[in-house]
């Protein structure tokens, strides 16, 4: 009866350690490397940020929903439209006007002057 049952446990750990990499594989096939992220694919971090990617389905629409919205802005094409999200995100409530946007981007010209001396 032992040998049976430690047959059948190194069957279901052979199994779950499968369908963990399946799912890496899945993850990955959607550009996602989880694996550069977290170190064990199967911790409570990883499982957290899988549980989010799996609930957070409106979220990602309403970001390419956002991307497509500065996409129609002339001189910002789709991979500048990512870009500006995946850094700022599509929460501005963080700056209090654009042109603090503008500065914490570093696009704000500066004049560093002090007594008639460029810096």
């Amino acid at each position: 009866m032992v040998i049976f049952a430690t047959r059948y446990r190194r069957k279901i750990v052979g199994q779950i350690a499968s369908e963990k990499n399946r799912l890496q594989e899945i993850l990955e096939d959607g550009n996602i490397k989880l694996s550069s992220v977290v170190s064990d694919m199967s911790g409570a971090t990883a499982t957290k940020i899988i549980d989010d990617i799996i609930n957070g389905h409106d979220y990602i629409n309403e970001l390419e929903l956002d991307a497509k919205l500065l996409d129609t802005i002339p001189g910002v094409g789709k991979d500048t439209a990512v870009g500006i999200i995946a850094e700022i995100g599509n929460n501005m409530n963080q700056f209090p006007n654009e042109q603090h946007l503008a500065s914490w981007a570093g696009m704000s010209p500066g004049n560093n002057e002090s007594a008639g001396k460029n810096k």
